[in-house]
């Protein structure tokens, strides 16, 4: 027996005592209206509260949640220059507010986060790679949601640019959280390379996955497809990256959602598409562990994400809590702070306040002048992109400085609180209810209440 039912168990027995002290106890005889749960007769009634109360305190479950749902978006986004491409992934992530996210090919060796506008997320990086003096490949971005505890895994050199992994602890109901690794890819595509290079990095993802606590997910763009009707048009399926993933996937029993769904038709879901409309082939895929995750699904939801020839997925893994205590670690109580679906609009100033609008104008024009971006220049678009960030920043900041935003109510911490908690705390409060009515004398009023209206006082 658990310490904590140890204790419930001597309250009820320190209430079976109070209740015995202050009425004589006399066992169950047959009665002519025993279709009644509860006899008319006042001397009857607390032995079969009592009775029932012990029966119904060991017949309780240990409730708590046995599914952690995790949710991860993913895309290939062939360059992370557009700012179109910036606003619409953000727009996607503040709506939608998923788990985590995983963008590979951003195609930059210095790092693109603060492109990002993305609040209530722990962001990580791994920069792409230099080719030459104009020309950078690879790349991976992800992000975290700040309410998950993370630790970023240390990777192999040569998987830098390409691979991005993540311990993160995912909470229970009872206090419990359990390590799931997150990892996003962009795997080799080259169809004029050798298999060992393929062979290889799969090597190294199957050492990455061996290594987690409990469950582990891959996501990204695997330059793989599975079987023959995942290709469409005039493109083919490279057998070597086909067996390389293959070969990955059976030597840890990891399982493909695209292939455990069913519905891995280029026909009818693709994730790329040549940008002249001659094939599709479903190149971006999620694979996970087989042990300890129950349930998943994949899908492309059809957002729209310019300036890329992948479309967007969205994963949802069931991962099973670990039973022994010794897989999982206890999180201390915290408050979950909750996040808007949007960045907080600016209030319209009132008639009277109109002065607010020369005051954000003045403002901007300092702040221009102070950063001398009048006589910036544009040749490229990393100097465009630098130019539309500052003056982004400075409309941000004139209008923090100029107009007011409106006001959140204040949230408390939220009472811990999950179904045996409930359950207890509403036998708890009935238990109250009859020991006043006891002391009040007014039992076989209540029950005489509770019979009028149909029902039992425990329904």
């Amino acid at each position: 027996m658990s310490p904590v039912k140890k204790i419930f168990s001597c309250i009820w027995m320190f209430l079976f005592v109070f209740l015995s002290s202050f009425l004589k106890i006399i066992p169950l005889r047959s009665h002519r209206h025993t279709r009644f749960l509860f006899s008319s007769s006042y001397n009857r009634f607390p032995t079969f509260l009592v009775v029932l109360l012990w029966v119904l305190f060991f017949s309780l479950p240990q409730v708590s949640a046995s599914v952690s749902s995790f949710t991860t978006f993913s895309v290939n986004v062939n360059g992370f220059r557009d700012v179109a491409k910036h606003s619409s992934l953000s727009n996607i992530i503040h709506t939608h507010h998923p788990h985590a996210w995983v963008f590979s090919e951003t195609k930059s060796h210095t790092p693109v986060s603060s492109r990002m506008d993305v609040r209530g997320y722990k962001i990580f990086e791994s920069p792409g790679l230099k080719t030459n003096a104009r020309s950078v490949k690879w790349g991976i971005l992800a992000g975290v949601h700040s309410s998950l505890a993370t630790q970023q895994v240390q990777i192999p050199s040569d998987l830098s640019g390409r691979v991005l992994a993540i311990d993160i602890v995912l909470p229970t109901t009872n206090g419990h959280g359990f390590v799931h690794r997150l990892i996003g890819l962009y795997a080799p595509y080259d169809p004029g390379t050798d298999s060992d290079r393929l062979h290889t990095f799969w090597q190294q993802i199957r050492t990455l996955c061996q290594s987690a606590l409990h469950s582990w997910q891959i996501i990204g763009d695997c330059n793989a497809t599975v079987s023959s009707c995942e290709v469409q048009g005039d493109a083919s399926g490279s057998n070597n990256a086909r067996l390389a993933y293959h070969r990955f996937l059976d030597a840890l029993q990891g399982i493909d959602v695209w292939s455990r769904q069913g519905d891995n038709d280029a026909r009818y879901v693709w994730t790329y598409q040549a940008y002249n409309g001659t094939c599709r082939s479903i190149l971006d895929r999620c694979a996970h562990s087989s042990n300890h995750i129950i349930a998943s699904s994949i899908k492309v939801p059809g957002y729209f994400v310019p300036g890329t020839d992948h479309r967007l997925i969205v994963t949802v893994l069931h991962c099973g809590i670990p039973n022994n205590s010794a897989d999982s670690v206890l999180l201390p109580p915290t408050e979950h702070p909750v996040y808007a679906p949007y960045r907080p609009r600016f209030l319209f100033p009132k008639r009277q306040e109109s002065h607010r609008f020369k005051a954000f104008a003045d403002r901007v024009d300092g702040l221009v002048h102070d950063a001398h971006l009048v006589l910036t220049p544009i040749q490229n678009d990393d100097q465009y992109q630098k130019l539309y960030s500052a003056l982004s920043q400075i409309l941000q900041h004139a209008a923090e400085d100029s107009f007011e935003l409106p006001h959140l109510p204040h949230m408390g911490p939220r009472k811990p609180r999950n179904s045996l908690i409930s359950l207890l705390l509403r036998e708890y409060s009935r238990v109250n209810r009859l020991i006043s009515a006891i002391k009040r004398q007014t039992l076989h009023i209540l029950c005489t209440h509770h019979q009028n209206l149909g029902h039992t006082f425990w329904s």
